[in-house]
């Protein structure tokens, strides 16, 4: 998160936060980082300040999380190949009933399993397979991070929760029937989301300087060239592009999982990374 006065930028992963954060301290420099991908607190929340999130196409986005994740770093990466039991989300307050399964799905996650799909940046059977793990829910409870108790999880994907919990003062909403079915979760997706402004990652440098001419900073034409034609940071070392990565079973799959973001932000089978 980067915080000011006046505006709070919620970084989504993997959506180019990385680079945007250096954006903001360099023409926004009264601001601070305070921590990296989480929320920000109720009191920020409900504040008066200008809120902007960050996007990324779907498809891309599994993939540099994947792709990242051969380079060991990341989030899901880290709750995946480490054993590691998230109390903080093993269903104490959402779903007491499933403490002790919860509990051995953790302790039990096939570590080596995860590793070893981890383990190629250029393996596109791993990350088919990374996928079908992670959106099929046949792992759904690895992640530790509260997605298996959501409703989301039957029609959505990880994605999209992440987007949702990150965007709203309303989080315990997204765990209950507020959100159980497609439309549902939409509407409350409107009536709950912060967001006065998004940058998409595809089209990162240009959307940052369009916000800051929304709030009447200007930027010469020359520094904006230069930042455009510099390279990005955080960036992970996959070689290919998503054709190779993708097969038509795995396209569909994040097709149908993450409809919610492809509709929303008008997001198609491209490489756009």
């Amino acid at each position: 998160m980067y915080l000011t006065k006046k505006i709070c930028y919620l970084e989504m992963m993997r959506s180019g936060s990385t680079h945007i954060h250096k954006l903001f301290k360099e023409f926004i420099p009264e601001g601070k980082q305070i921590g990296h991908h989480g929320p920000a607190s109720k009191e920020i929340m409900e504040s008066d300040r200008i809120f902007i999130g960050s996007i990324r196409n779907p498809w891309s986005w599994y993939l540099s999380v994947w792709s990242f994740g051969c380079e060991n770093g990341g989030h899901l990466h880290h709750r995946l190949t480490f054993k590691k039991i998230y109390f903080d989300q093993l269903g104490f307050k959402i779903k007491p009933y499933m403490f002790l399964y919860v509990f051995f799905q953790q302790f039990f996650k096939p570590l080596q399993k995860w590793r070893l799909l981890f383990s190629d940046s250029d393996n596109k059977e791993n990350f088919r397979e990374f996928l079908s793990l992670l959106l099929n829910n046949e792992r759904i409870y690895d992640v530790g991070d509260g997605y298996a108790f959501s409703p989301i999880s039957k029609f959505s994907g990880l994605m999209t929760y992440y987007y949702l919990l990150l965007h709203t003062n309303h989080k315990n909403r997204i765990f209950f029937e507020q959100v159980n079915t497609y439309e549902k979760m939409k509407l409350f997706d409107r009536k709950y989301n912060i967001l006065n402004y998004v940058i998409k990652n595809e089209n990162l440098e240009n959307d940052f300087f369009n916000f800051l001419s929304t709030i009447n900073i200007k930027v010469k034409d020359e520094v904006k060239s230069k930042i455009i034609n510099s390279d990005k940071s955080s960036k992970s070392q996959k070689i290919n592009d998503l054709n190779y990565y993708y097969d038509t079973k795995s396209t569909e799959l994040v097709m149908n999982k993450e409809k919610f973001i492809i509709e929303k932000y008008n997001y198609q089978f491209k490489d756009l990374s």
